[in-house]
């Protein structure tokens, strides 16, 4: 395509942004094989998003090639070796269908390169939603298993708003797993949990509890939480239900609540992958501490 300024790229009617911001001399050192001759897969998130129209995202959507050129072409400049597609609005009642047929198409469009494709499912509910909506199914994901190499599961993030609570109750993600691996038909047997990788966070989340800054939530990292912890006396809490730690930290003017993961949160939710069968997706590796890597 025709370059229109730095870090974007046009392919026919849509334009490809961020590719200033990849670093090559990390992706060749991470993607050396190791002493066990095991190697690391590169897999960049491409988001699907800013379509001003539902006829441009039509459009995009009816040209599957164009997409696979393009990320065929960007695997091979940059040593990647395929990609992780995101999208809500892919997922949108009424895009759906023509989604599926887009996935399928660049799916095996980027296997024929030798390539992978995977993709990424918000979860679409809360803990205290009374139905279970599943926009994305078990029948999606079958149908879809052939092209797509691995499900992504975005099971983070639940609390954002002005009211503290975990990121990632585990009630929550059992629900969520649950729905999604089961099939409609209940003759079908449920075994698309091997491509199914359930989201775990490495950040924790905080809130500013003084009535006169109420806000959102805060993403806070995990040399930052051992910062804040250390700086003020502070009260830890294990949520038994939501089965993660929470701590109130006395800081000069007021109190900042944080929910934030530990091992005893990672133990909790790799039994459960563990249980029902599928792998995890870490959001993201760097954001935590070295020691979670003892439980991976």
């Amino acid at each position: 395509g025709e370059g229109t300024g730095e870090g974007q790229q046009v392919s026919g009617d849509f334009q490809f942004a961020g590719l200033d911001v990849i670093d090559s001399d990390w992706v060749e050192v991470i993607s050396e094989p190791t002493d066990s001759n095991t190697r690391t897969l590169v897999v960049p998130r491409i988001a699907v998003e800013d379509f001003r129209n539902s006829s441009k995202l039509e459009s995009f959507l009816t040209q599957p090639q164009v997409f696979v050129d393009f990320v065929s072409q960007l695997c091979s400049d940059r040593g990647f070796h395929g990609v992780v597609i995101e999208g809500i609005i892919l997922m949108v009642e009424g895009v759906k269908q023509t989604a599926k047929s887009w996935l399928k198409s660049v799916g095996e469009g980027l296997q024929h390169q030798g390539l992978i494709a995977m993709f990424v499912l918000p979860p679409f509910n809360r803990l205290d939603d009374v139905d279970l909506r599943v926009p994305f199914t078990f029948d999606d994901m079958r149908d879809l298993s052939s092209s797509i190499h691995r499900f992504v599961l975005m099971t983070y993030d639940h609390t954002l708003g002005r009211t503290p609570g975990p990121s990632a109750p585990i009630q929550w993600l059992e629900r969520i797993v649950s729905g999604l691996l089961t099939p409609k038909d209940p003759s079908t047997p449920p075994n698309a949990a091997s491509q199914l990788l359930m989201g775990l966070p490495f950040y924790g989340r905080t809130w500013d509890l003084s009535e006169s800054r109420k806000a959102v939530a805060s993403s806070i990292l995990g040399q930052e939480i051992v910062t804040l912890l250390k700086s003020a006396p502070a009260t830890l809490h294990w949520d038994d239900q939501a089965k993660e730690h929470h701590a109130d930290v006395q800081v000069s003017d007021g109190t900042v609540r944080i929910y934030f993961p530990t091992l005893k949160f990672l133990e909790e939710r790799l039994e459960l992958a563990r249980r029902v069968g599928v792998g995890v997706s870490i959001w993201e590796l760097g954001q935590g501490h070295d020691y979670f890597w003892d439980l991976l």
